[in-house]
């Protein structure tokens, strides 16, 4: 499957790369799925009036 999302590269500490693969292969989806869907998860918070936080 081709998209034309920009690409973003980062590090990630190895504990932290272990643990996103592991998780990824649990829920059967991709670690770029993974991300991209914590890092939505991150933004809803993050736009939540300060009374709900």
């Amino acid at each position: 499957m081709r998209h034309d999302y920009p690409q973003f590269k980062a590090r990630l500490e190895p504990e932290v790369k272990a643990w996103l693969k592991q998780k990824a292969e649990a829920a059967e989806r991709s670690q770029t799925w993974l991300i991209n869907h914590l890092i939505k998860e991150a933004m809803r918070h993050d736009r939540q009036p300060a009374a709900q936080k």
